[in-house]
Parts: C-alpha cells; sequence; structure tokens
C-alpha cells in the first residue's frame, strides 16, 4: 500500500498521465469538432490551451450520493448562449478510485440539463449514464426536479434562458466506441442540444496501472495542491513540449524541467481560466457599469460599450516587480487630478487573496466611497479573475442600486442573502467562472455586516 501511496504521489507518473491522457481529449475533440470546455478546475490539465474555448464549473460535491442538489451558485448560465449557437459542446473531466465517470458527469449535469429543460419547457426528463446510478437514487433525484426548477424560476423571475430544443448530457470515455469526425457545422444533434461529457482518465482498480512504462495515475490531475510542486499549474505543463514530457524517464529530471518553466515564466503571469473567446478583447463587462480586466484599459476601448467617461481603475493584480513597474506608468497617466481615477493595491492570488480581500474591503468600500462619480464606468485590474468577479459582485450589490427615476442610491448598509444571489446570476454568466466558496464568503459576510 505504501509503494501504491508514493508512487501516486510521484510528480512524474502524474504528469506523464495527464500527458497520456490529454492525447486521448485531443482525439476526441478532433472527432466530434466542437469547442472544448474543461471543468473546473481538475478538467484543466487535460485540455490544451489552444483547444479550450470555455469554462464550466460542475462540482462533484453537488453528484455525491445522498448529496445530490442543483447549485444556485453554479449555474453555469454562460453556457446556455454557446450551446444554442453551437448546439453541442464537448466537457472534459477526470475521476480518481477506479470510478468510470466522475460524479460531475454521472449526476451534477444530468441534474443541471433536466431542471433547466423543465423551468424553459415544463417537461421532465433526465438522463443518467447507463449502470452507474443506483434506481433507486435516479427515482429520488426524479422527484426533487421540480422542486428545484422551481427555485430556479424564482432566482432568474423574467430572466429566464432562451432555448429552442432541450438540453440533453451524453457520456463518453476511454472504452467509449468513436463515431466517424464530424464536420465543422455537421447537423448530428438535431432534436437537442448535447453536452457530450468526456471522461479523460482510465479505471484502474487501485487508483494506479504499472503496465505502460511507468505508473498510469487515474484521474492525475485531480487535488494538484497535494503533488504539483509549487507555481506548476496546467497552463505551464503545456507550455512544455509534449513529446519531450512522455519520454521522462526519472522523477529529477521530471522536477528539473518543471522547476525551469516555473521560473522562466513572465512575472504578471496569472493562469487562464478564461475562454479566449471572452480573453481577446482583454476586457468583460460584467454589468452595466463594472468591468474586469486583466490589463489597465482606457476610455477609448470603453467607447464600443457606450461609456463616455474615462474608467475608475481599482487595480488588485497582485504585487510583482512587472506589474509594480507598470502601475507606476500608469499613475502618472490616471490620478485625481484629471478625468481619470485609479486605487491601486496588491492581492495575492488563491486561498491567501481571498484572505486578503476580507481584510482589505473596509479600505476598498471606504475609498469608493469618497472618489467615485456616478457616471464613470469601474474597471476592476486582476491578477486573479475569481478575486475580480467576488469584488465586481460586491460592489454591484452595494454601490449600484437605482430608483424609479433611475438615479443612483445611496450605498446599501445590508444586502440580503437573496439579493446577493440574484445580481450573482448575471455577474457570474457574464464572466464565465464564479469564485470559489471562501471568496464567494467573503463578500456575503461583508455584504451582510
Amino acid at each position: 500500500m505504501d509503494e501504491v501511496v508514493k508512487s501516486q504521489r510521484s510528480v512524474l507518473n502524474r504528469v506523464r498521465s495527464i500527458v497520456e491522457d490529454a492525447e486521448f481529449v485531443e482525439e476526441v475533440a478532433n472527432v466530434y469538432n466542437k469547442p472544448l470546455v474543461p471543468n473546473l478546475r481538475g478538467g484543466l490539465w487535460y485540455a490544451k490551451p489552444h483547444l479550450r474555448e470555455y469554462n464550466a464549473y460542475f462540482k462533484s460535491t453537488d453528484g455525491h450520493t445522498g448529496q445530490c442538489t442543483f447549485s444556485l451558485k453554479r449555474l453555469n448560465l454562460h453556457l446556455l448562449p454557446v450551446l444554442e449557437e453551437k448546439k453541442a459542446l464537448l466537457f472534459v473531466d477526470s475521476t480518481r478510485r477506479g470510478k468510470r465517470i466522475p460524479d460531475s458527469f454521472s449526476k451534477t449535469v444530468p441534474i443541471w440539463c433536466a431542471v433547466i429543460n423543465y423551468a424553459v419547457f415544463n417537461k421532465l426528463e433526465i438522463y443518467f449514464p447507463p449502470n452507474l446510478v443506483a434506481p433507486s437514487e435516479m427515482s429520488l433525484i426524479t422527484e426533487k426536479v421540480p422542486t428545484w426548477a422551481g427555485q430556479f424560476k424564482a432566482l432568474m423571475g423574467d430572466d429566464l434562458p432562451k432555448l429552442t430544443k432541450m438540453l440533453r448530457p451524453m457520456f463518453v470515455f476511454p472504452e467509449t466506441l468513436l463515431p466517424q469526425p464530424l464536420e465543422p457545422n455537421e447537423p448530428v444533434f438535431e432534436d437537442y442540444h448535447a453536452l457530450i461529457l468526456l471522461t479523460a482518465s482510465k479505471p484502474v482498480q487501485d487508483g494506479s496501472d504499472r503496465e505502460r512504462g511507468f505508473t498510469y495515475v487515474q484521474g492525475a490531475g485531480d487535488d494538484h495542491e497535494v503533488w504539483a510542486p509549487k507555481g506548476f499549474d496546467a497552463d505551464t505543463l503545456w507550455q512544455l513540449d509534449s513529446t519531450v514530457l512522455s519520454s521522462l524517464s526519472s522523477e529529477s529530471e521530471c522536477l528539473q524541467l518543471i522547476t525551469a518553466a516555473v521560473q522562466n515564466r513572465p512575472q504578471n503571469y496569472s493562469q487562464s481560466i478564461s475562454s479566449s473567446s471572452q480573453s481577446s478583447s482583454n476586457y468583460l463587462k460584467l454589468t452595466e457599469y463594472l468591468f474586469i480586466s486583466p490589463i489597465v484599459i482606457s476610455a477609448e476601448q470603453l467607447i464600443s460599450q457606450g461609456q463616455n467617461a474615462s474608467p475608475f481603475c481599482i487595480d488588485i493584480r497582485a504585487n510583482t516587480e512587472s506589474n509594480n513597474n507598470n502601475a507606476d506608468a500608469d499613475a502618472t497617466a490616471g490620478t485625481d487630478t484629471d478625468s481619470s481615477t485609479e486605487y491601486k493595491f496588491s492581492l495575492s492570488t488563491g486561498k491567501k487573496g481571498s484572505r486578503e480581500l476580507a481584510q482589505k474591503l473596509p479600505q476598498i468600500c471606504t475609498y469608493f466611497e469618497s472618489k467615485y462619480r456616478f457616471d464613470q464606468p469601474v474597471c476592476i485590474v486582476y491578477t486573479d479573475i475569481q478575486l475580480a468577479v467576488a469584488l465586481t459582485l460586491l460592489l454591484d450589490c452595494k454601490y449600484f442600486n437605482f430608483d424609479v427615476n433611475g438615479q443612483l442610491s445611496p450605498p446599501v448598509k445590508y444586502v440580503s442573502k437573496e439579493t446577493v444571489q440574484k445580481r450573482a446570476v448575471k455577474v457570474y454568466a457574464n464572466a464565465g467562472t464564479a469564485p470559489n466558496r471562501i471568496t464567494a464568503n467573503v463578500v456575503g459576510n461583508y455584504l451582510r455586516k
């Protein structure tokens, strides 16, 4: 047993397993010829950056036996317009411990499809992978769909998704017999919008397999905090040549290659989890007045969005030498003495950034209340997009409330959980991602003080 644990923690085994699974994912992507959507976070490791077009966040815990639910916090509504346009999307995730399909795909996504279908079309249909969900559990889930749909409709109000066809999951894994490659616009899915759920990892008895010249680790990309060297993420992995990665034969050689890749990244590097289509314009419009961007944007860039004032910029990029140099230049160009206002402070990424956000929110809000002018668009410049989305939601709930005459109301001291949920639907959908639970709680707790 100790040998199994040791082999699963080996970075070499993890990397080679991911590379092998990613080759299968690319093969399937070429067959279906539909946009590839990694399911955060594990799915990112198996989706090479040039193949990613969008992302999703369907949690396995929402599909665990006895805990199945429809999450109002992780609605993934940004995917619906894409499904309406593309007719199908190819999702990728993985699983561990000898399972064939992760709970995110066997139950969470089928529940999501069934609830949205019931809310929009008033039809109760639910599709599970054959022989993988107990009949008693399928029956219990099916009974709950109308209740979940009612909660969803109450949250959405008059803004229910607009769909012309019902949603339907399809299940693909390494043992699946694949069809012939499809043409880009081939109308294969005529009766429904398809969510093709691709499980990248191969099921093995004890979670690993020693028959490939290395020890194969099922679901090798999962829980990267446990095995990955500091700073090593999916984007860094795919900066390296796949052929070189597949030929690695020793742990030390693998670690040296990874260390060099991490050290050679740009100082202002941040992992890209946004879609390529989203990031191509450098900024995202999350509400009428609130934007987020990985770089400082100018008033000229916002003209196309109907904005006619210089942006009020809140720079929360992580504190690196590169960012500091850029920030100094930006501060010279935009100060309180001209038409724009810029406020800079540093937030780390990940969980540390969430803690820092909690500490600095009073300072941010005090500054915003004293400096913000009503007609200014607000741009949050970020390193960690989840922190930017969370801060956007807070500002939207607290400061952007309008009376019947369209005038901005005074800042709200207390914001209810229901109001936060309703505002979050639009913000998260436009961002294409949502903050993690810790960051979301930071915002919720501050708004309900």
